[in-house]
């Protein structure tokens, strides 16, 4: 199984974010063999298994015998329990990312695998999110997945297996409280026993389509509204819905607003209301034939 790696070159310089379990490993192992300068990073949480995972990255590094040492960064400041892994998660890029900034590395890889994709797409599906349909991208301007359509969980065990390497499981992979935990050992399962097959290489390659169709339908709305300097009512109101409520959450911007808030948004260019209050704090009004916001910021 070949990861994707075309956009890499032999004078491309690689961190690689490994956490200590099977995927992160087994990405270390792969990228270790590519002609590529690589540099293992592990971001320290302050869990309880934080010792154990750093361990694990060190005895792999040295079983592999990679040129670099791995290096250990901690993220500053205590995360709380409240949405820990969705702040572990952006604390964790945000370091990564700054350390191959200031160290002149191209790429940030991360081991996500055909597995991660599914559990994603699912994840957006159930929170309403149509862009998240697309799932992730192997390329995310400097983050780069090599294994996330080319890897299953039980091939980076394997790999880890193969080369003698030894991983934690995270015990917060199988922690219920989290949704993707959930959708993981239950509904996965569930869908694979109702459809009497693997469905997610399914939902995976689906992803690629969703995320192409994605691309498309956004271009065209960008270049649809606004296109002139103002941004006018009665161009966005004479857009067929499709392209206009996405040229509406593009034009509002990050973070993305709802479809509904979008749909009220569109309400208000074809005169069925005035002004309008949609979520993120951001207020949306009509004068004079031409289309406003302001977001005010929270208290």
């Amino acid at each position: 199984m070949k990861i994707n790696s075309s956009k890499i070159n032999s004078d491309s310089k690689i961190v690689v974010a490994c956490s200590g379990g099977s995927d992160s490993l087994a990405l270390l192992a792969l990228l270790n063999d590519l002609d590529v300068e690589i540099q293992p990073i592990y971001v320290d949480h302050d869990t309880k298994q934080a010792s154990k995972f750093w361990k694990a990255v060190k005895k792999a590094c040295k079983k592999l015998q990679v040129p670099n040492e791995p290096i250990k960064l901690e993220i500053e400041g205590a995360l709380g329990k409240s949405n820990f892994e969705e702040k572990a998660r952006n604390q964790r890029y945000k370091l990564l990312n700054n350390w191959a900034k200031e160290n002149s590395y191209d790429y940030v890889a991360v081991g996500h695998t055909i597995d991660d994709q599914t559990e994603t797409v699912l994840f957006n599906l159930i929170r309403g999110s149509v862009e998240g349909l697309g799932g992730m991208q192997v390329f995310t301007k400097n983050i780069w997945r090599p294994m996330l359509f080319t890897h299953r969980k039980e091939d980076t065990k394997q790999i880890c297996n193969e080369n003698k390497i030894k991983f934690v499981d995270d015990k917060a992979n199988k922690n219920s409280k989290y949704a993707r935990v959930q959708i993981r050992s239950e509904l996965i399962p569930m869908m694979n026993q109702i459809m009497d097959r693997d469905v997610s290489p399914i939902i995976a390659r689906n992803s690629q389509i969703i995320r192409s169709e994605n691309h498309f339908l956004n271009n065209l709305a960008k270049n649809s509204w606004p296109k002139e300097d103002e941004p006018l009512a009665k161009n966005l109101a004479d857009l067929d819905d499709v392209v206009a409520l996405r040229a509406i959450r593009m034009w509002i911007g990050y973070p993305r607003i709802r479809s509904r808030d979008a749909k009220r948004v569109l309400d208000v260019a074809r005169g069925k209301s005035k002004a309008t209050q949609i979520e993120g704090h951001v207020r949306v009004w009509r004068s004079k034939g031409v289309m406003y916001f302001e977001r005010k910021k929270s208290k």
